[in-house]
């Protein structure tokens, strides 16, 4: 299955937005530059290395989770606010709220051994049925290459127009594979998990959220980064 993949050119914003209106996702690739990407990798690496593995089905028992990624590292609050992917949240989100915010930060590092993660949908945060437009929109970053055999996460394009309930055949499940620094956008909505780690290295991927204004966040913004911290982020 050919992935929805784009050049980090500003004049791509249009095609940016009928991918995902269209497929429910995209990749940009390379947009970190290789600097900000050995600058967050410094900044990251001590935060992986003393987290300890997850212990549950869902979130896996061979995954570090770490939270809280604005007050970790500066290149994420970077990330964050990246051109390209608020002009995607401006398409999704805006329309239907005053102003969207950030639902949730966390690293993810996939390790070798790990099982493929349940498909799942992330609008089932929101437990409302039949919702009529997005709620949330994921933006992935990839801290390292993902490849189909570290646990490139799998996604089913298209899911998100599906009906509640509908279970993906296996043809219809694609893998996004990408090089570091680039970025998965999906709907919420669209059928997606972890894939499995058949390899003997690590695979990490940096998970940004974006959700209508009106919404409770999932990660309380507001105890995770106090004044001392906040006064530092770009308005």
């Amino acid at each position: 299955m050919k992935l929805r993949i784009f050049d980090a050119n500003p004049t791509n914003i249009n095609a940016l937005i009928g991918a995902i209106d269209e497929s429910g996702y995209l990749i940009i690739k390379n947009a970190l530059s290789k600097k900000q990407l050995r600058q967050l990798h410094a900044e990251l690496e001590p935060h992986f290395e003393k987290r300890a593995e997850s212990q549950a089905i869902f979130f896996g028992y061979k995954t570090k989770r770490i939270e809280a990624m604005f007050s970790k590292s500066r290149i994420v609050q970077q990330l964050a606010v990246h051109p390209l992917v608020l002009g995607i949240m401006d398409h999704v989100l805006g329309p239907n709220c005053d102003g969207y915010q950030i639902n949730l930060t966390q690293g993810i590092r996939i390790n070798p051994g790990e099982k493929a993660q349940i498909l799942h949908p992330d609008s089932a945060l929101f437990p409302i049925s039949n919702k009529p437009f997005e709620f949330v929109v994921n933006a992935l970053w990839a801290y390292s290459d993902f490849t189909k055999e570290n646990g490139a996460t799998q996604i089913v394009p298209g899911s998100h127009k599906w009906p509640e309930g509908r279970e993906p055949k296996p043809e219809e499940i694609a893998y996004a594979e990408m090089p570091a620094g680039s970025v998965l956008i999906y709907a919420a909505s669209l059928l997606h998990g972890g894939g499995a780690n058949q390899t003997q290295v690590s695979r990490t991927g940096l998970a940004i959220g974006y959700c209508l204004g009106w919404l409770r966040q999932s990660e309380n913004q507001y105890l995770s980064y106090p004044p001392d911290t906040a006064q530092h982020f770009k308005p």
